[in-house]
């Protein structure tokens, strides 16, 4: 029955749709884990198409069952597809089906802010003048992103949903709020979209925008630990308190008298408390982290003992505020200060006493100065098995590179899915016509200081090759930069563009437009989708092995060896891998596309583990001889 909407009814929709083998095993894989309440693990190679792969299961499951499937993406440009594109063309397929997005509280605005403001013409002067935000309103179900003008930030954080401010049922536009118009809206739906950033958020935070399902659909998912970790970590931050302490305050002593109160106020006292923790913990940053050193210890514990009594003081005034207060919304935005205060005392008591060794605590100075006080865990399968495995009867995870070749074992670990279906299916492009994959032999490993000269040579040479419509990937900004400005002098004709110049979006505009060399990093080497001419050569500048020098990172290899597991093995590599093969799949994103993936790290031909990123690629042709990568273009 799956099959035929594939063989029959999505043809009738999309015009020219290509009928694909892999698709419908796809289809069939999440139909089976989904009518059956199990989990699975999915890797779909590019051009798979994976979306409607789960989305017409997904649709009939739900509307069949009178259940609800929540789909969740890592990017807001994913979510925007699925609903704009994807979901109407599965509507056409199942016309009684419903569907929506869900955005977090922030994004939309509150029609009670909006309105009380609307004669503060210079507000919205920006924005186009009052008139234009009352059609927003009526006309653009209250999202900031459907703003047909751009609205400045200091405009929007005036008039968008606050929870903090939010009267709910109460407040005189409840039945008109766009906010809880969409929550009215999801509990109708078959299928929810929403972001991994806001499901994880509704989970920890129990904001509860999104209602009951029987399936979760995690597409994106090798971004899944990431957001994960930092969802369910907590974080006392100092410029966040201090904002904090400014809201209370104005609340406490009438906004804008607070700066002229007495400097022994209750809220000045707190600051100063708090300003005297942070001067200790930086001034000892080093050592901060060391149980041993106890002197230290007591010290952190006296300063935090202080702030403790100032904090208590400010607490019970607000405690009296709300038992005064004249109307709901001042008891209720009383209340979260109270509730705001007492929990960022309880995360640095935490933090200091450190005695859950399921978490790592660190401590992040930012480059505005502010100071985070982070409690993180180790491992995430306890909380993925407590918070989310428990709670669908399915869940699926899909991506274009959830497996190290067909080994899903880091993902398993992760998130202690061992009992999921597993498959990998191949991307439908062939690679052998397609492409060809150079690996080099000759130049110095990346960590021999001739690496860098020898690699501007060959980086001269590809580009000669290519005359440009060239990706090079990087993984580090400084031997990016370095490149960049050796090379560019010497060519004429090619437009040479390098990250930071430009925003993202920019850039591959002004790369599109060609012949042009695309230097960059991180962020580059997902997610990226150039088709046709104006990319033909991917060059892979070093394997991409994260270096362990941020506190979390070093703390999770450290924790990994303690339990008698191998750091490289079991993290290091993997993680590699997986970004290999996203910097693989920029190239070919059509059955149309041409070209070469060029990789310049000696390490994949000359170390065992080698293997391991070559056997993770898709089957193209593989050489170490420039001459067959020229001879592959002059075809």
């Amino acid at each position: 029955m799956i099959e035929k909407y594939f063989t029959e009814d999505v043809p009738s929709v999309i015009p020219d749709f290509e009928e694909r083998p892999e698709q419908i095993a796809m289809a069939k894989a999440v139909h089976k884990a989904i009518s059956r309440g199990e989990n699975l693990l999915i890797e779909a190679g590019t051009g798979v198409g994976k979306t409607l792969g789960y989305l017409i299961p997904a649709a009939e499951h739900a509307i069949k069952n009178d259940t609800r499937v929540i789909i969740t993406t890592y990017s807001r440009t994913l979510q925007s597809q699925i609903i704009k594109k994807d979901l109407p063309v599965v509507q056409k397929i199942f016309p009684e089906l419903k569907f929506e997005a869900a955005y977090g509280m922030s994004n939309y605005m509150c029609r009670r802010r909006a309105f009380a403001l609307q004669d503060k013409s210079t507000l919205f002067q920006d924005a186009g003048g009052s008139g234009n935000i009352i059609d927003f309103l009526n006309n653009a179900q209250g999202l900031k992103e459907n703003s047909p003008f751009h609205i400045p930030e200091e405009v929007w954080s005036s008039i968008n949903r606050d929870k903090n401010q939010c009267a709910e049922e109460s407040c005189e536009h409840f039945r008109k709020c766009h906010y809880w118009t969409m929550r009215r809206r999801l509990s109708k739906c078959h299928i929810v979209v929403v972001n991994h950033h806001l499901f994880f958020s509704d989970i920890v935070f129990g904001a509860k925008i999104l209602p009951e399902a029987s399936c979760v659909v995690f597409d994106e998912a090798h971004k899944l630990e990431e957001v994960m970790r930092e969802m369910i970590s907590r974080c006392f931050s100092s410029f966040g308190f201090a904002s904090l302490l400014a809201e209370a305050a104005d609340f406490v002593y009438g906004a804008g008298k607070s700066r002229k109160k007495d400097k022994n106020s209750s809220t000045a006292a707190v600051k100063k408390s708090v300003d005297e923790f942070i001067r200790l913990l930086l001034s000892e940053r080093e050592l901060q982290l060391d149980r041993k050193n106890t002197a230290l210890i007591d010290r952190q514990v006296s300063s935090f003992i202080d702030l403790q009594k100032e904090l208590a003081d400010l607490m019970y005034i607000l405690k009296g505020k709300a038992a005064e207060a004249d109307t709901s919304d001042e008891r209720k935005y009383a209340e979260y200060l109270f509730g705001s205060l007492e929990g960022s005392a309880i995360t640095v008591k935490d933090w200091l006493n450190r005695n859950n060794p399921k978490y790592f605590y660190w401590l992040e100075q930012e480059p505005d100065s502010n100071v985070n006080l982070w409690i993180t865990p180790y491992r995430l399968d306890e909380d993925f098995e407590e918070k989310i495995a428990s709670s669908y009867e399915s869940v699926i995870m899909t991506s274009a590179t959830l497996a190290a070749g067909e080994d899903f074992s880091y993902i398993t670990k992760q998130f202690g899915v061992h009992s999921a279906n597993q498959g990998v299916l191949k991307s439908p492009f062939d690679y052998k016509k397609q492409s060809i994959l150079y690996l080099e032999k000759e130049l110095p490993l990346p960590s021999e200081k001739e690496f860098a000269p020898a690699l501007t040579g060959r980086l001269q040479e590809v580009i000669e090759i290519t005359g440009g419509a060239t990706l090079i990937l990087f993984t580090s900004i400084d031997l990016m930069k370095k490149s960049y400005e050796a090379l560019k002098p010497k060519f004429r004709g090619i437009k040479f563009l390098m990250q930071g110049q430009f925003n993202a979006v920019k850039l591959i505009e002004k790369f599109r437009e060609g012949p042009a060399v695309l230097f960059a990093t991180s962020s580059f080497w997902q997610g990226v989708d150039i088709k046709g001419d104006a990319l033909k050569c991917v060059v892979i500048t070093k394997l991409p092995f994260e270096v362990p020098e941020h506190p979390l990172q070093k703390a999770i290899y450290r924790h990994v060896k303690e339990q008698g597991g191998n750091d490289f093995a079991d993290i290091a590599l993997p993680r590699a891998v997986f970004m290999l093969k996203q910097g693989f799949g920029r190239l070919i994103r059509g059955k149309e596309d041409r070209g070469a993936v060029i990789i310049l790290d000696t390490r994949i031909t000359k170390k065992t583990y080698g293997k391991s990123f070559i056997k993770s690629l898709p089957d193209a042709d593989i050489t170490s001889n420039m001459d067959n990568v020229i001879n592959f273009f002059n075809k």
